[in-house]
């Protein structure tokens, strides 16, 4: 449909009005016309708004560098959380190393019934952790070969964001032998108390990471599936 208005003064409006081949002529005031014009744009915007889109899924408030979150039929939560590279004043038997560089690290939590199921932990080489990053195994003791942490905490978790704390306090947890095998954890044959001492107030060097051999898209699915 096409419209001319034409607008001459002390007049009515001239509207010529062209709708499939067919032509006619309205004359109105100014004011109808306005109120034409308007409800018209009304109706058409209204008409060719899209559809709100509805919301499929709302997570609950989750810990700062939270990268990935799982909910189970069963109720349970899983929760992948990043804690990039930092120096930790590692308690090691009697000693107190200052200053200890830790790599980039991200935890797999599990909660079921408010309080920690599984815990695991990887490490990971770039500065932004992506699905196809690499994972490299924890250079130090306490950890499992495939991550699981050696690790008992019943503390209620009230809620998520509760979890926010657990990386860095866990890195604050005294260190022994245990899990650690010269020459399997890292690949720097090197007994762990000698790598504590030489690292202090270094760069974490990552060419000690020994390789999982998976990218963190497929832990996670090995995990979650």
């Amino acid at each position: 449909m096409k419209a001319i208005i034409t607008l001459e003064d002390t007049l009515p409006a001239k509207v010529e009005i062209e709708k499939l081949g067919t032509k006619r002529t309205i004359h109105m005031n100014i004011q109808d016309l306005a109120d034409h014009i308007v409800s018209s744009v009304k109706v058409f915007d209204i008409e060719d708004q899209p559809a709100k889109p509805e919301v499929v899924l709302t997570s609950p408030s989750l810990p700062l560098n939270t990268v990935k979150y799982a909910k189970f039929s069963d109720g349970s939560d899983l929760l992948f959380i990043a804690h990039t590279e930092s120096k930790v004043d590692v308690t090691y038997h009697k000693t107190v190393f200052h200053d200890v560089p830790f790599p980039n690290l991200v935890f797999c939590i599990a909660i079921r019934n408010n309080r920690l199921s599984k815990i695991s932990v990887m490490a990971y080489k770039e500065r932004f952790l992506r699905d196809d990053s690499q994972m490299y195994r924890f250079p130090f003791s306490n950890v499992f070969g495939d991550g699981g942490l050696c690790y008992y905490d019943n503390n209620v978790i009230h809620d998520l964001v509760q979890l926010q704390s657990f990386p860095y306090n866990w890195t604050q947890q005294p260190f022994n032998d245990h899990l650690f095998q010269q020459g399997t954890n890292n690949l720097f044959d090197q007994p762990l108390r000698e790598i504590f001492k030489n690292s202090q107030s270094q760069s974490f060097n990552y060419d000690m990471l020994r390789s999982m051999n998976m990218t963190f898209s497929e832990w996670t699915s090995k995990i979650l599936n």
